[in-house]
C-alpha cells in the first residue's frame, strides 16, 4: 500500500507539471481554480483514466487501481495531451452553450461531436500530444486485453519520438460520476463481450497474425499499422478529413490480425466517424456519423462483414450516412481560438506539420499522413491569420 501511495503522488506530480505545460499554450483564469487529484472510483464507475469535473473544480485521474496496474496515460505528451483535452471541455461549454454544463452533457450522451470539438481545438496548440494520446491508449486498450506484452508496453517509445522529436518544454463521453467529462477510452460494450477482457486466455491467437519485437517479446499489432491506425482514429477524432478507404484498410488489418480487429471493433472507434460540426449541424447527415448509437453500430456491421456473416455491399448499404470526408466545407473553422496563446502555439503546430509531412513523404500506401499533415497546415495557416489580424 505504500508503495502504491508513492506511485500515486509520483504520477500526481507528472500531471501536475503536464497541466502546467498546457497552460502555457491554453490559458484561462478559471483554470487557476482546479486542482489535480486521485480517485480510482471513477474507473470503477466509468472505466476512464481521467475526468474533468467543472462543479467540483477538479481534474482525477483514476489510475493504476485494483483493476488496472499502471499508469493508462504513461508517457507525458500523453498526459498532456487529455488533459488538454478535457480542459478544452470547458472552452466549447462557454462557446456553444453559454456555459451550461447541464445542456452539454445532454448533448455529448447523444453525440460524439463534442468529443471532436474538444480534439480538434487542442490540435490547435498540442497536435503532437494529440497524437500521442491516441497511441497511448490504444496501446494501453491492448495490455487490457491481453493483446500486447508486459515488455513490449513498457519499452515502448513515445509515439511521436520513433519518427520525430518533439520535445516538450515542461517538466473520451457523458459519465454517470457527478457531471465528469473527458476523453472516450476503449471499453467493452456490454455483458455479452466479456470474454474479451483482460485475462482472456489468448494463446490460441495464430502465430501468423502475431509479429515479435526484439526481445521476443508477442505483438498482436505491427508499428506500420499501428501508427495508420492511430492516425486515421486521430484524424475522426479530431472530425477532419480521411481520404483513405477506411473499411478496405480494416479488411487488410484483418487479414494480418484478427484477434486484434475483432476486440477493436466492439468498442467505440472513430476511424470511421464523421466530420466535426457545430452543434446545429448534429444531425445533418452530409457530415458522416456524428450519434455515438451509430457509431457503435457501424463498429458492429463492419465486423459482420470481416467474419463473412454480410456481404460487403449489404455492409455498405447499410452503413447509413457513412462518409469522412467532404469538400467545401472547412471543419478547422468550427472552433473558435479563445484561450490560445497563438505565438506558441503555431510553432508547436509547426514542429508537427513538419514531422508529418516527412513522414508522408516516403508512405504511399495510405493518405492518412498527408491527410494530418494537410489538417494541421490549415489549423497553421488559420492561426497565422488570426495573429496578424491581432498585431
Amino acid at each position: 500500500m505504500e508503495r502504491l501511495r508513492e506511485e500515486i503522488d509520483r504520477l500526481r506530480v507528472e500531471w501536475c507539471a503536464a497541466f502546467g505545460e498546457m497552460k502555457r499554450y491554453f490559458y484561462s483564469e478559471i483554470f487557476n481554480i482546479f486542482s489535480i487529484t486521485y480517485d480510482p472510483t471513477i474507473w470503477y464507475g466509468s472505466r476512464n483514466p481521467a475526468l474533468i469535473y467543472p462543479l467540483e473544480r477538479e481534474m482525477r485521474f483514476s489510475t493504476p487501481n485494483e483493476c488496472v496496474k499502471f499508469d493508462y496515460y504513461q508517457s507525458f505528451s500523453s498526459k498532456l495531451g487529455i488533459i488538454s483535452h478535457n480542459f478544452a471541455y470547458l472552452a466549447d461549454i462557454y462557446e456553444f452553450y453559454n456555459g451550461d454544463l447541464r445542456m452539454f452533457l445532454v448533448e455529448q450522451s447523444r453525440f460524439i461531436t463534442t468529443i471532436q470539438r474538444a480534439n480538434l481545438r487542442i490540435a490547435h496548440f498540442v497536435p503532437d500530444a494529440l497524437v500521442e494520446v491516441t497511441a497511448q491508449g490504444l496501446r494501453s486498450f491492448m495490455r487490457l486485453k491481453g493483446l500486447i506484452s508486459e515488455a513490449s508496453y513498457e519499452n515502448a517509445e513515445s509515439f511521436l519520438s520513433s519518427g520525430g522529436v518533439i520535445e516538450h518544454e515542461g517538466a473520451n463521453a457523458q459519465k454517470e460520476m457527478r457531471g465528469g467529462i473527458g476523453a472516450d477510452k476503449k471499453s467493452k460494450k456490454s455483458k455479452k463481450s466479456k470474454k474479451s477482457e483482460a485475462g482472456e486466455d489468448m494463446s490460441a491467437m495464430s502465430d501468423e497474425a502475431v509479429e515479435r519485437d526484439s526481445d521476443g517479446a508477442r505483438r498482436i499489432l505491427n508499428s506500420e499499422y499501428e501508427e495508420v491506425l492511430v492516425l486515421l482514429e486521430t484524424l475522426g477524432l479530431m472530425g477532419m478529413p480521411r481520404r483513405d478507404d477506411v473499411i478496405a484498410f480494416f479488411e487488410e488489418l484483418n487479414e494480418y490480425s484478427p484477434e486484434f480487429v475483432s476486440v477493436f471493433l466492439k468498442t467505440q472507434n472513430f476511424s470511421y466517424a464523421g466530420i466535426v460540426t457545430p452543434p446545429w449541424l448534429n444531425e445533418d447527415s452530409r457530415f458522416g456519423i456524428r450519434r455515438r448509437t451509430s457509431l457503435i453500430h457501424a463498429g458492429g456491421i463492419i465486423a459482420r462483414m470481416l467474419e463473412r456473416r454480410m456481404r460487403r455491399e449489404d455492409a455498405m448499404s447499410a452503413l447509413e450516412n457513412f462518409t469522412v470526408y467532404l469538400e467545401d466545407f472547412k471543419p478547422e473553422e468550427v472552433v473558435d481560438m479563445r484561450w490560445i496563446n497563438l505565438e506558441i502555439a503555431m510553432e508547436r503546430v509547426e514542429r508537427s506539420l513538419r514531422v508529418y509531412e516527412h513522414k508522408a513523404s516516403r508512405r504511399s500506401s495510405f493518405h492518412c499522413y498527408e491527410d494530418f499533415s494537410n489538417a494541421l497546415r490549415r489549423i497553421y495557416e488559420r492561426e497565422e491569420r488570426a495573429l496578424s489580424y491581432f498585431r
